[in-house]
C-alpha cells in the first residue's frame, strides 16, 4: 500500500483543515513515492472532494507516474461513496481514504478496464450504450453480437425496443435471466431509465456490484449498479454455455 512517510503526510494534511476533505495523489518521482496535495473544488467539502483536471493534467506531466489518488472522510463514514468510486474508476487509480475521526486508513482497487472504453462522449450509432457493449464482446470475449443495422439507425421514436432487444437474445444465442441476485462477469442489462415504456439502455456487469455504460449525452464509465439501476433493470441477458 503507502509507506509510514506518506501516511503521516496524509494525517498531518487533514489535521490542518479538519472541516473540509483533503485531496490529492501519491505519484512516483525519481524512484520516491511522493504526496502531492491538491485543492478541493467540491462544492460540498464537507462531504465530497474533487480535483481540477487542470491539476491532474499538471502533476501527470511532471511525476514519473501517478500510483494514487487520496482523500479524507471527516465525519464516521468508512465507506467509499459512490463518487469515490467513480473517480477511482474513471481514472483507473486505487483511491485511499483516511477517516479522520476513526484513524483508519483504506484503499478501493479499480476494476481492470482497457482505458478505450471509459471516457467516450455519447453519439447514438457510434458511441452509445449497445456500441459499447458490442464492440467490449468482440474485443474481449471474441463474440460478434448480430444485430439488425437497418432498424438499430431508425430514430429512436421510431423503435419497438424491446421486440428487437428479445429478437436480438434469440439470434446471439443468450438466455434471460430472472433473478438479479445473480448476476455474473458480462452479463447485459436492459434498463428502464426513463420509464417502463420509454428508451431502454444497455449496460454491462462487471463484477463487484459495478456496470460498464454509455450514458445518454454523456461520457462512458464504470459506476455502482446503485438502487436506482436495480430498480429499473428490466431484463438480464447472459450468453448460453
Amino acid at each position: 500500500m503507502i509507506d509510514k512517510k506518506n501516511k503521516n503526510f496524509i494525517i498531518k494534511e487533514c489535521l490542518k483543515n479538519p472541516s473540509e476533505e483533503i485531496c490529492g495523489f501519491i505519484v512516483l518521482k525519481n524512484n520516491n513515492f511522493i504526496c502531492v496535495p491538491c485543492e478541493n473544488i467540491a462544492k460540498n467539502k464537507k462531504e465530497n472532494f474533487m480535483i481540477s483536471s487542470l491539476d491532474y493534467i499538471k502533476i501527470k506531466k511532471h511525476s514519473d507516474k501517478i500510483l494514487y489518488i487520496y482523500h479524507s472522510h471527516i465525519n464516521d463514514n468508512e465507506n467509499f461513496s459512490e463518487q469515490d468510486i467513480s473517480c477511482s474508476e474513471n481514472l483507473c487509480l486505487p483511491i485511499i481514504m483516511y477517516n479522520l475521526n476513526k484513524r483508519i486508513f483504506k484503499i478501493y482497487e479499480p476494476i481492470t478496464v482497457k482505458k478505450e472504453y471509459i471516457g467516450r462522449f455519447y453519439e447514438y450509432g457510434k458511441y452509445d450504450c449497445f456500441r459499447l457493449i458490442q464492440e467490449f464482446y468482440k474485443k474481449e470475449k471474441s463474440i460478434e453480437l448480430k444485430y439488425n443495422e437497418e432498424f438499430y439507425l431508425k430514430s429512436l421514436e421510431q423503435m419497438n425496443i424491446k421486440n428487437e432487444i428479445y429478437k436480438f437474445v434469440t439470434n446471439n444465442d443468450f438466455k434471460v435471466i430472472d433473478n438479479k441476485e445473480s448476476l455474473e462477469l458480462h452479463d447485459i442489462l436492459l434498463i428502464d431509465t426513463f420509464g417502463e415504456n420509454e428508451i431502454k439502455h444497455f449496460a454491462l456487469y462487471m463484477g463487484q456490484n459495478k456496470i460498464l455504460h454509455q450514458p445518454m449525452f454523456g461520457f462512458s464509465k464504470i459506476e455502482n449498479y446503485c438502487n436506482f439501476y436495480k430498480r429499473r433493470t428490466d431484463s438480464i441477458f447472459r450468453l448460453k454455455i
